[in-house]
């Protein structure tokens, strides 16, 4: 709960916290919305500056992209370096 830490620390305008997107099923548009809220509404006050927290493997945690990590990954299972940069060549 790093963010969480630092939030507590920094006083940021707006944080994202990974497991609350995974357990509400948030989407990135959903993300990307919650940020541009906050961005009006501060700009309402007059307010156009800000910090937004954003944690590290957020990614992870959002469901298409999630679904998409354990695909790469059964993909690149069991394959030596040689074959995994040659798939990644492919798939490029």
């Amino acid at each position: 709960h790093l963010v969480l830490e630092c939030a507590l620390q920094t006083h940021p305008n707006h944080v994202i916290i990974s497991e609350e997107v995974a357990e509400k099923g948030y989407t990135l548009e959903d993300l990307v919305n919650q940020v541009a809220d906050t961005i009006c509404r501060r700009a309402a006050e007059k307010k156009n500056f800000g910090t937004v927290l954003i944690p590290e493997g957020l990614i992870s945690h959002l469901p298409y992209f999630k679904q998409l990590i354990n695909e790469l990954n059964d993909l690149f299972k069991g394959k030596n370096h040689d074959e995994q940069a040659q798939l990644s060549t492919d798939l490029y």
